[in-house]
Parts: C-alpha cells; structure tokens; sequence
C-alpha cells in the first residue's frame, strides 16, 4: 500500500503517524519531490483495512470554502 503527497518543502520535515508501520521516503521527479509512505502488506480482495493518519498541523491555514 503506497500513499503520495505532493505538497511542498515544509510538508517534506513533517512526520505524518499513522496507526500502521509505514516508511517514509522521497522520490524526486523531473519537476518536484513526492513524499511517499508505503507499507508492505499483502491484502485479499475481500479485505479492508482502516488507516488511522494524523497530520501535523500543516493544514491549519488552508482556506475555507463556504457554500450557500
């Protein structure tokens, strides 16, 4: 299982926790640097898993969409 974010160089410092053994790495593309997490799990098809992720508080300041 692999999760990518692509949010910038401050995002990159950050330590994301989630509620299973993921590694951390960046791959750096052409343009940017991705940062990857990535577990080594092997899961059927008729399984689901729930992953708990607790970010920083690297969203605290993104906008605010209000709807009417």
């Amino acid at each position: 299982m692999e999760i990518y974010f692509q949010l910038g160089k401050e995002f990159e410092k950050l330590e994301v926790e989630f509620n299973y053994n993921f590694t951390k790495k960046i791959e750096k593309t052409n343009a940017n640097e991705i940062v990857k997490y990535s577990w080594e799990t092997e899961l059927l098809p008729q399984e689901i898993i729930v992953v708990d992720v607790k970010f920083p508080m690297y969203f605290e300041f993104c906008g605010k969409l209000n709807v009417s």
